[in-house]
């Protein structure tokens, strides 16, 4: 019912986070010694689950079965990892930083379990890294009882000005009944959604390739000529929203 039934340090906990429109919120709470700790927070970029834990840290010092994982790699084995991860199927980015004593996948900041293995405090989600023989980095991210996401590493491209004018333009979707229009401004590609312009906040990834922060992603397509003829919409919970240029 929405409860995530694990444990902390060797200490049974029930757990439950939300999120909306910035909003980040972590109710956890331990049953045998009855502690919970209730977390809200209005800033999209909070963690809740660390400061929920680093509370429980303080309370319930004494009472931990455990301590918290020993295995640490240096700094530099940890940004060697760093960089930017693309998953393939739905073109998402996700963004790999160097934090104080492990690393930080998206907005998730996780500790150090083994040599190639993070996972954050709780243990909800985990990543999991795999060098490539051609000297690339895959990872293996998500939800610690779900299938996890394959993202490889890679450099993205810089696009001018005069690059991102061919994407200029009205598209629409007859399945949205939405018109998507893209324009350049500051060599910035944005968008336009009906009659309201969005912030930008799209980057190039790769050619024809955008990615924003929040799982969202713009495939534009071409024909044998290579003209732009539409593109593609993925999002955190849909895939493949045609649009056709108009």
């Amino acid at each position: 019912m929405g409860l995530g039934i694990s444990s902390y340090r060797g200490l049974p906990v029930v757990d439950h986070q939300g999120a909306n429109f910035g909003y980040h919120t972590e109710l956890l709470r331990f049953p045998k010694q009855q502690v919970s700790v209730i977390c809200l927070c209005n800033l999209g970029a909070i963690d809740p689950e660390l400061l929920a834990t680093q509370v429980a840290d303080i309370y319930l010092e004494g009472s931990f079965r455990d301590q918290p994982a020993g295995a640490q790699s240096s700094d530099a084995e940890r940004q060697a990892l760093a960089g930017l991860y693309r998953n393939p199927e739905d073109h998402s980015v996700a963004e790999v930083t160097v934090v104080a004593g492990g690393l930080q996948v998206r907005d998730k900041r996780m500790r150090q379990e083994w040599a190639n293995l993070y996972a954050s405090r709780l243990g909800r989600y985990e990543a999991r890294f795999t060098p490539m023989s051609d000297g690339g980095v895959k990872m293996a991210f998500g939800h610690s009882y779900t299938t996890p996401q394959i993202f490889e590493r890679f450099q993205h491209v810089k696009a001018s000005a005069e690059d991102l004018a061919q994407y200029a333009g009205d598209y629409v979707s007859d399945e949205f009944q939405a018109t998507y229009r893209f324009r350049v401004k500051e060599q910035t590609l944005t968008l336009s959604i009906n009659w309201t312009e969005l912030p930008p906040f799209f980057s190039p990834s790769l050619r024809d390739e955008f990615h924003a922060p929040d799982d969202t992603a713009i495939v534009f397509l071409r024909d044998a000529a290579g003209r732009i003829t539409g593109c593609d919409l993925y999002t955190e919970r849909v895939r493949k929203i045609s649009f056709t240029r108009r």
